[in-house]
């Protein structure tokens, strides 16, 4: 989706848009008001680092390409509407209306 991947270059790294860090991925999330209690900063982290497609050991620079954020925002949809009765493109169209 387009939407998507203007999104993914606006906030990703300097790097021409292709690679976004754990700070600006945050960074979006703060923006969109979606860090919260049931939301915290160490599930951020946990998601993200689930979502890493790099099977290094190093944890120092990882970084987000598109296809994991996508799949990140997904988990996101899925933690913010736990509710297992709605498909999971349900919940997924819901947060993107609600957030891009």
């Amino acid at each position: 989706d387009k939407k998507l991947k203007r999104l993914f270059a606006f906030h990703a790294s300097e790097k021409r848009g292709k690679f976004m860090t754990l700070a600006e991925f945050e960074g979006w999330l703060k923006e969109q008001r979606l860090i919260d209690a049931l939301f915290p900063f160490p599930k951020i982290k946990q998601l993200f680092y689930a979502v890493q497609q790099d099977t290094s050991d190093s944890e120092g620079d990882l970084e987000l390409i598109f296809a994991e954020f996508v799949e990140a925002l997904a988990a996101v949809a899925v933690y913010r509407n736990p509710n297992p009765y709605l498909s999971l493109s349900s919940r997924l169209e819901a947060f993107l209306g609600d957030n891009l």
